[in-house]
């Protein structure tokens, strides 16, 4: 009578334990096959691990998981630029993944491009990093300090501009109380030229902890017609000391020329010191004195004599993505007519933040106070100025040209004066490229 529910009972039990040996059976194939390819990695069994991620399929996974093993991969192989592209593909979708961004900052450095592996470190310091973390990058920073020999930066773009002369949107001006025209060349001119700039530098090795640094740059911006070209030469020598792993100091004897419509317009030579300290993982100070005697061609000749400038500037991280940047100076320009003489204070605050889709983007305004000590004769008061500059600029590092990225950067400028002939506003566009960090 129970032989019915006794075959039953069996037959159910039966059919359970198939069903749990089946699924037992099907869990390995459920599991994510990124733990394989993981787990290869671990036990430097690189050749497996290949093999495992050129298999899975993107639409399968996490396509961050999937990149951030290919570049780890890489590095393993020691593929830099192809972990390079893998990491940076990953920031491109979520720029605020630190722990991508510091294998990106190593992969950088292990490449031996310190100056952007610099750069994400810093980003990564900013958001925080566990107590032994932060002392490798603390190593890596010194090291790279150190180890630097050449420096290299350059840019270039085309820049059109509503005002390429400074010039006023006067068409009269009172001179002892009688009013002139102004010529059209004194009269705001638009136009396009084509900026650009290149500066260089090496470091020989002294001792242990100083170099002697030898270094120039140039400086340009040319117009169809070159009246208002402005190009410009700098060279400098001198030792850079390196103290403890946060500071260092540099002692430069400095040249300069500079060219304006394609003449002579002033030559100059002097000497700076300049100092740089880090002072927290997230907080980095610098500042430099300088002087330089200017001495102008015979048309500008008043302006001639000495210039001191005390510059400041900070550095702070905000996070994995951001940072902001204040810069300050006093400049003293000593010149031979005391109606140019003057004091300047100048400040500018900026703000930079990675975005999605590899996008950077940068937002600033700088104000110059200038203070004259004489009137002059034509105008009678004493000349005070306070110019204006809002910039706002947009870079994609994505889009990689041997190096460079594209740039785009607004500015408008706005300065205001006792004397109408010195006051003016422009706006310009630099439609350009620079280094690709």
């Amino acid at each position: 009578m129970h032989r019915p529910r006794f075959m039953f009972l069996l037959a159910l039990f039966l059919i359970i334990f198939s069903a749990s040996g089946r699924a037992q059976n099907m869990a390995p194939a459920s599991a994510n096959p990124l733990d394989a390819a993981r787990a290869a990695i671990s036990s430097g069994r690189l050749e497996d691990a290949k093999k495992i991620l050129n298999s899975v399929p993107e639409s399968k996974v996490d396509i961050n998981d999937l990149d951030f093993l290919r570049g780890t991969l890489a590095v393993d192989n020691g593929d830099y630029d192809t972990a390079i592209i893998y990491f940076r593909a990953i920031l491109a979708r979520k720029p605020e993944l630190n722990r991508v961004r510091l294998d990106l900052a190593r992969a950088f450095y292990l490449k031996g491009d310190d100056a952007v592996a610099e750069y994400h470190f810093h980003l990564a310091e900013a958001a925080g990093l566990p107590p032994a973390a932060q002392a490798n990058v603390d190593k890596i920073l010194n090291e790279i300090k150190r180890r630097k020999k050449w420096g290299v930066d350059a840019s270039f773009g085309i820049e059109p501009s509503t005002n390429i002369n400074s010039a006023t949107n006067a068409q009269t001006v009172d001179l002892y109380g009688t009013p002139y025209q102004l010529s059209q060349s004194a009269q705001k001119t638009s136009g396009v030229g084509v900026v650009g700039s290149l500066a260089g530098s090496y470091q020989f090795d002294l001792t242990t902890n100083s170099r002697l640094m030898v270094g120039s740059s140039v400086n340009g911006t040319d117009y169809i017609h070159h009246n208002f070209d402005d190009n410009s030469a700098n060279a400098f020598i001198g030792p850079r000391i390196l103290i403890g792993q946060a500071s260092e100091a540099t002692v430069e004897a400095t040249a300069t020329e500079r060219w304006l419509g394609g003449q002579d317009y002033y030559t100059g030579g002097g000497g700076r010191v300049e100092g740089k300290t880090t002072l927290t993982p997230r907080l980095q100070l610098d500042g430099a004195v300088a002087v330089q005697q200017l001495n102008y061609s015979s048309n500008f000749s008043a302006f001639t004599g000495p210039v001191t400038t005390l510059s400041t500037g900070a550095t702070y991280g905000l996070d994995a993505q951001s940072f902001v940047r204040l810069d300050g100076a006093v400049i003293h320009e000593q010149t031979a007519v005391a109606a140019f003489r003057d004091m300047q204070y100048y400040i500018g605050p900026n703000y930079y933040r990675e975005f999605p889709h590899g996008f950077t983007g940068n937002l600033g305004v700088n104000a110059d106070f200038a203070y004259f000590d004489a009137p002059l004769a034509a105008f009678g008061v004493k000349r005070h100025d306070t110019t204006m500059n809002y910039q706002v600029g947009v870079s994609n590092r994505t889009i990689n040209l041997f190096g460079f990225m594209p740039v785009v950067t607004y500015i408008h400028t706005n300065r205001y004066s006792d004397i109408p002939l010195d006051a003016f506003n422009s706006d310009r566009v630099i439609l350009g490229a620079t280094q690709n960090f």
